[in-house]
């Protein structure tokens, strides 16, 4: 697993995060999957503590899209995998 965060920034009214998450199968030496991730996040407060929530929220919502396609991935390699056993089976 991979994240490459472009941006991590507000600006006083918005804190934006871009970023790309890739999945990666150290084996067989490929990508299982790539997913850019682009949020903008209303601001409460334009100082200190409204740019922390904003960036909390910002990794929260960057953390459960991770979660979200490491168990998609875990899942279609799940039935690959039975699908294979099934093929190998006379």
């Amino acid at each position: 697993m991979e994240v490459e965060l472009n941006e991590f920034s507000g600006d006083k009214q918005f804190f934006t995060i871009l970023a790309v998450a890739t999945i990666s199968d150290i084996d067989k030496k490929s990508i299982v999957s790539r997913k850019s991730f682009r949020q903008a996040l209303t601001m409460d407060t334009p100082d200190y503590p409204g740019y922390v929530d904003a960036a909390s929220r910002a990794i929260a919502n960057l953390s459960e899209e991770i979660a979200t396609a490491l168990r998609t991935d875990h899942q279609l390699a799940q039935k690959s995998d039975d699908a294979s056993e099934q093929t190998l089976d006379p």
